[in-house]
């Protein structure tokens, strides 16, 4: 958050765009209420883009920087810790490869280890760490919409363990494609939207999701 303050500091005037992250009309990153151009120039929108918490945006800038700092080098405890941290502030990035999305699995057998911290962690470089985590009892469809709306921005799910191996096939191989299901409008025609993304999906578990996945094919 502390960085989104930093952005906001060096802002001009913008265009309006409707989506989270990459713009190619206008070319540039879309993060919350602000617009960053190739040249480094910031501007603010008129009204925050992206997903939103009772009425207000998930991107959006609060509290210390110093304190963020502070309290993720206090995680950066273990290897995976610095590889999982990493791989959070890059998301964006994953643009430039030829991945569409993939999900991170933060395991542990038992509680208390700290994964959720970490998943929060993650969540506080882009915005508001208890506002922009997906809700564990969203439906596959809801998910995936939220999803959608952080576009580039790393997306969450606080323990998933709990989910049927049909729902963890159909994740991991639905988020890698970068695009949700197409659906039907009341008359019976297509959407014009449908939710596409190029994002990482951070998950925690105490379960491997190989593990769960598997189970669906012993079970067939």
């Amino acid at each position: 958050m502390g960085f989104i303050r930093y952005l906001r500091n060096r802002r001009d005037d913008s265009p309006i765009v409707s989506d989270l992250g990459w713009s190619d009309d206008p070319e540039g990153f879309c993060l919350g209420d602000v617009f960053v151009r190739p040249d480094g120039t910031v501007a603010p929108h008129q009204s925050p883009v992206g997903p939103l918490h009772n009425g207000e945006p998930v991107c959006a800038a609060a509290g210390s920087h110093a304190l963020q700092i502070e309290a993720l080098n206090n995680m950066l405890v273990t290897e995976q810790a610095h590889l999982v941290l990493a791989l959070g502030l890059t998301t964006p990035l994953l643009r430039f490869t030829q991945f569409h999305g993939a999900i991170v699995s933060m395991y542990s057998k038992g509680s208390g280890v700290g994964k959720t911290a970490l998943l929060k962690g993650i969540m506080s470089i882009w915005g508001n760490p208890d506002r922009s985590g997906i809700p564990p009892l969203s439906t596959p469809a809801a998910m995936l919409d939220l999803i959608g709306k952080s576009r580039a921005i790393p997306a969450a799910v606080d323990e998933i363990t709990s989910k049927s191996p049909e729902m963890i096939n159909d994740l991991l191989y639905t988020i890698s494609t970068g695009q949700g299901a197409r659906r039907l409008n009341r008359s019976g025609a297509l959407r014009d939207q449908q939710s596409s993304w190029e994002t990482l999906l951070f998950v925690t578990t105490n379960r491997t999701l190989a593990s769960k996945a598997r189970a669906q094919a012993v079970d067939s």
